[in-house]
């Protein structure tokens, strides 16, 4: 064969690898806390949040490679970052989100607040909060306060909480209904004043038992209705949501004298280091003993749920798109929310998660790290294929 001809063919099936090279298109995302004004999402100018990333993104998903890079950083959502079909990929197009490689950015669900903390008599500091919030996770510096409780905190020697009471007995002749409210009484425990906290709590209504059944399968939640000192009693509102259609009649019953519990979110029991409480105003804290200055410290507080969701349906699916190499961080918990039965189910589900997965083909999250969470770290509900999770941790 001419030599010449060879070198003719190598060339034009260089030029065609180029080619097809050329097609792959790069995002960059970089959380600077600038506008987007003048930014093009190339490495020089990147976009400054994921939605502008994202509206870049369907100009090209489905045609060509994707790649969008999250620079180092804190990405702050205020709602879910959706994804449905536009947003889809090929098999030889893929979509790829991912950490800019030797990065590692974030993805929170969180708020950053910028407070004015007083110190009162008590050694406490408060400070007023945005009106309207629900908080119930608290992060100082990065690292997560506990709501204050009873009985405190904990820890053994490999880091598992121990610090529960016992003697709760649920009281007999109160049927339970799910309709909320419910309609044919709510249920109680009566507790031993012994092994019971010696203080009167001003707002039983806002505090959460966090209590096992007897057979340490799994522990639920309810907010309490109030405290009856008296006749030691504690009367339960809204909860139990966790367990299932088997057993849902007889939840408080599943309680026995042996169950570990612990209630949270009492002022009154605000009295230890690193424990928090919000008033629905004001915000109450004993910072951890490395806090210097409070009023330079990052303050956090969960603000969303969920902060990536697949979007598609069997008809309609969200195809190839990957997470790469990303933290998610920060989002609100989920345990006083109502829980979903399944049939015969002995425990409920909410399908919420960091990241939910809905009507999807060959998506895959791989190397991303899932922590501070208040639910699910991933989800995957309903038609999925393919669905891929790998090595995160």
């Amino acid at each position: 064969m001419n030599r010449n001809f060879l070198i003719s063919v190598c060339m034009v099936f260089g030029l065609l690898i180029y080619a097809s090279a050329s097609l792959a298109v790069e995002i960059y995302v970089e959380s600077s806390g600038k506008t987007d004004a003048e930014a093009l999402g190339t490495r020089d100018k990147p976009f400054t949040s994921l939605d502008r990333a994202q509206q870049a993104v369907r100009k090209y998903a489905g045609q060509e490679s994707v790649t969008v890079y999250l620079r180092q950083g804190v990405y702050w959502l205020g709602a879910p970052l959706t994804f449905d079909r536009r947003d889809s990929g090929t098999a030889e197009a893929p979509v790829v989100w991912r950490a800019y490689p030797g990065e590692k950015p974030i993805i929170s669900g969180g708020k950053k607040l910028e407070l004015v903390w007083n110190k009162t008599s008590s050694g406490r500091f408060d400070a007023e909060a945005p009106r309207g919030m629900v908080i119930d996770q608290l992060f100082v510096d990065g690292e997560r306060m506990d709501l204050a409780r009873w009985p405190n905190k904990k820890l053994d020697e490999r880091g598992v909480d121990i610090g529960y009471a016992r003697g709760l007995k649920p009281v007999e002749g109160e049927p339970v209904s799910k309709v909320t409210p419910p309609l044919r009484g709510y249920p109680a425990f009566t507790f031993d004043p012994e092994q019971f906290t010696d203080k009167k709590w001003a707002s039983p209504h806002r505090a959460v038992i966090h209590v096992f059944q007897n057979k340490y399968w799994g522990n639920m939640q309810w907010r309490l209705r109030g405290v009856d000192y008296e006749n030691h009693r504690i009367n339960l509102g809204e909860g139990g949501w966790q367990v299932g259609t088997l057993w849902w009649e007889k939840r408080a019953n599943s309680v026995a004298p042996n169950s570990k519990f612990y209630i949270e979110n009492v002022l009154e029991e605000l009295d230890e280091l690193g424990e928090w409480y919000h008033d629905g105003s004001r915000l109450y804290l004993l910072p951890p003993h490395h806090v210097d200055n409070l009023n330079e410290a990052e303050i956090v507080v969960s603000n969303i749920k969920q902060l990536i969701l697949f979007q598609g349906t069997q008809d309609k699916p969200v195809r190839h798109v990957h997470l790469k190499g990303i933290t998610f961080k920060h989002t609100a918990r989920t345990i006083m929310d109502e829980y979903e039965d399944r049939l015969r189910g002995d425990w409920a589900i909410t399908r919420q998660a960091a990241v939910k997965l809905t009507g999807t083909e060959d998506c895959t999250i791989h190397d991303c790290t899932f922590t501070a969470l208040g639910g699910n770290a991933v989800f995957i509900s309903n038609y999925n294929r393919r669905a891929t999770v790998s090595d995160c941790l």
